[in-house]
Order: C-alpha cells, then structure tokens, then sequence
C-alpha cells in the first residue's frame, strides 16, 4: 500500500485526521503540497504546529530552499515542509525531496487539495515521493493517474455526530433567483427575505451569513449597502478584511499572517459587528477551498451561505463547504444551516457529497478503497471504459501496472455479496454490479 486518500465531505475535519495518518509513519518526512493560496498556508501552518518544525516555501514562511535544505541535513528530527502549488515553489519542494532521498530519508507526499492541485504538481514530484497521501473533499481528474486510482480510501469517524453539511440531519437547500451577479443577487435575496434575515435565532443570537461574491468593486459596494440597511459586514478581499456598520467603513486588518476567522472574530469583537444585528460576510477567492470561517473559541458559527450561481460541481462543492463544520456541539449553533443557491448548483452540491457518502459507506466509487482482504476499482460506465483503465497491482511485493481487464477471463454480472464470495476463488476479475462495471483482486 503505498498511496491513502483521505476523502471526506468539506470542512469534517481533514486536516486533524491526516495528522493522525502521518503519526502511522514517523520514518517518513512529510512534505506537504497545498493550493496556491497563502491565507491557506497560513492556517495550515498554526494546524501543523504541534507536529515539530514545519517549514514553509510560502513568501510568510520567512524560509528559503537553502534553509531548508541544511536543516533537512542537520536536524535529528526531520521537519514537514510546506510549498504552495506554483511555477516557482514546485521545483524548489522538487529538489528538496530529492537531496532528502540522497540521504536516505523516506518522503511521503501530502497534496492538499489533491483534486486540483495534484494535476499541476505530479511530473515534478511523482518520482520523488516514496508514499503519498491525497486530501480532498472532491474527486476531479484523479482517477487518471494510478497512484491515485489504488489510494486506498480513508475516512475519519464522525466525532460525536458533530458535522453538519447540506446533506446532513435539519440541514437545508433553498432556492433564489440569480439574475445578473452575484452580488445583486444576494442583495435580492436578502431584502426579499428580511424578516427571516432578521430573526433572532437560538440563545437571542442573529444569523451570521457568508456571500459569495465575484468583483471586488461590486463586494465593497454591497459592504456599504448592507451597512446601511441595518448589517455588521466584513468584507475579505486580496491581503486583507475590513468592517462596516451603520454605513460607514469602520476600519480592518490585514490577513497575510493571521487566519481568515480570527481577522472575522477579531473586527467583530473590536467594532461590535453582530452583538445587535445580523453579520455579513463577503468574499470571492479567500472564501473557497480549505479556508475555515467558523471561529469556535469566539463564538461565531455561521448560519447562511448565498452561494449564487457556480457551473463547476467541485468548485460548488468547496464554496458550499465553507458554512459546513463540526459545529453542532456548540452552544452557538442555530440548529439548522441553510444553504442558498439556484437549483442546479444545489443538485451539483447534493450529488457530488453523495459520491463522498457512498465512499464513506464502505461502497464503490470512482476510485480504489480498502475493504480488507480486497481492493475495488470502480465504477465504471461502459466495457470499454473498463478495458481502458489504467492502476496499481501490488502482488508479493511486486508492484506492475495494469491496463484494463483483458487479463480477466469473465465479467462477472452479480451482486457486491457474490462478488466478495467469487473472489476468494479468483485472484482478480472484472464484474458487473447493479448496471456498473468493476475491477476487483485481492491484496
């Protein structure tokens, strides 16, 4: 077993449990690849941080590559080392893994974000990792490569039923009209709905809501509009947040090196953003994958997310993400999270999380996952398809690319129970699984 893929919905707690995933493997140095965005770097730094000296690439990581490099030959503690997905990091982490190899330290490969930032990375650092590990809450493209397609699936337990995402118990999708940006949008969606936006929620709290939006121009203007209209907003655009209430801008706070939420937490405690009123906050870029907006230790957990229109069903899936979390514990929780969007996104949201609860069922899905004695390729639509597909084969210690299932002498059209019973009298076959082909052999 040489690649894992921690596949779990947005926001139930990643991270963590890829921190426990690496704890299984302290002769490995950890090298972590995450999406090019630094506020990212940035939380995940503070996340790291109790696992020993983690060293940063990122332009606030204050460490160049030659840094770098005599710690990695010095230390007796290998640190993690951290680089963003970009024309320049890359090849730095590139050669890094390397001289870590030339002294004989095993590396292991972490790609955060694995669905969109393993594409851009894998020729560089393919053949410098020793194990990988893929996160991510959506699948993408990677089922084309093969160490993606044999990552045996990890899913995390979900702590004391304390996630809430859209398909989860009180949760709710509904619909508002987007026409035009999605900044206009929102603004008709909240004033349509004002006496729900209004209202007071558990414990007397108000509704703290997240807005998608596109233009920065656009985001400024809807942050005075909402102001005036009786709002606390904070609006995140580039480097930085700032707050507006009653109709002024108030003031901000740059985020380069602090996390997104505490910037949030921390104009709200300053200007006294949502003690009388409901909270707005807006953003385009620094409100999508991996960006945590929920502040436990301040009591800020959002309530709303007005998503407007996205066509991409992953990138729904991530901008959705940011209102999900383990928050139903806290005491500051409404009891439902309520998720607004047209139709068609919502059902891209919907069926995408689907995918990830079959995977975390135990069933198959588009990539390989361990059930045991057994690995499962699938699924796969057409013969031909199946036929095509490229993955690993590890058979006493032997690793060798397969293409396809020509070597499998039947299809098999029979249940997931027959099929488990069929193959502890094959090694590997092909079978067809209510309408789906698949591809499984023992490990």
């Amino acid at each position: 077993m040489l690649s894992e893929f921690v596949l779990m919905h947005t926001q139930r707690g990643k991270t963590a449990f890829t921190k426990q995933l690496l704890s299984r493997y302290p002769d490995y140095m950890p090298f972590f690849v995450l999406d090019n965005n630094t506020a990212l770097a940035v939380q995940m730094q503070d996340a790291l941080a109790d696992m020993g000296t983690c060293l940063a690439l990122h332009s606030l990581g204050n460490t160049d590559e030659r840094a770098i490099k005599a710690h990695i030959s010095h230390c007796v503690q290998p640190p993690i080392v951290m680089a963003l997905n970009n024309k320049h990091q890359i090849p730095k982490l590139q050669r890094l893994m390397k001289h870590a190899q030339s002294l004989g330290l095993r590396t292991i490969l972490v790609v955060d974000e694995a669905d969109k930032t393993y594409p851009h990375c894998r020729d560089a650092l393919y053949s410098c990792a020793d194990r990988w590990v893929f996160v991510s809450a959506t699948l993408g493209q990677l089922h084309k490569y093969p160490e993606c397609a044999a990552a045996v699936i990890r899913n995390a337990p979900d702590t004391l039923g304390q996630y809430r995402g859209i398909m989860s118990e009180n949760s709710r999708a509904m619909e508002y009209t987007i026409e035009g940006n999605k900044e206009q949008s929102a603004l008709n969606c909240i004033r349509e709905k004002h006496d729900y936006f209004f209202s007071r929620i558990v414990g007397e709290r108000h509704r703290k809501v997240l807005i998608h939006g596109s233009s920065i121009v656009r985001m400024v203007a809807l942050t005075r509009t909402l102001a005036a209209e009786g709002w606390g907003v904070v609006c995140v655009v580039g480097p930085g947040t700032f707050a507006a209430k009653d109709g002024h801008i108030l003031g901000g706070l740059k985020t380069r090196k602090i996390a997104v939420a505490q910037s949030i937490a921390a104009l709200c405690d300053k200007y006294q953003l949502c003690n009388d009123r409901p909270l707005a906050v807006i953003g385009n870029r620094k409100m999508d994958r991996g960006i945590t907006y929920h502040s436990w230790g301040d009591g800020i957990i959002f309530t709303d997310c007005l998503l407007g229109n996205v066509a991409s069903a992953d990138a729904a899936v991530q901008k959705a993400g940011r209102l999900a979390g383990n928050v139903a514990h806290r005491p500051e929780f409404c009891g439902a999270l309520t998720w607004w969007s047209n139709a068609a996104t919502l059902s891209r949201i919907i069926n995408q999380c689907a995918t990830i609860a079959v995977a975390q069922a135990d069933s198959p899905i588009c990539t390989t996952f361990n059930q045991g004695a057994f690995i499962v390729i699938g699924p796969f639509k057409h013969q031909r398809k199946l036929n095509s597909h490229t993955f690993i084969l590890k058979t006493h210690n032997t690793i060798t690319i397969k293409k396809g299932a020509p070597w499998c002498k039947h299809a098999y059209n029979t249940s997931f129970n027959n099929a488990i019973i069929l193959l502890n009298n094959f090694p590997c076959f092909a079978a067809k699984i209510q309408q789906l082909y698949y591809i499984l052999y023992r490990t």
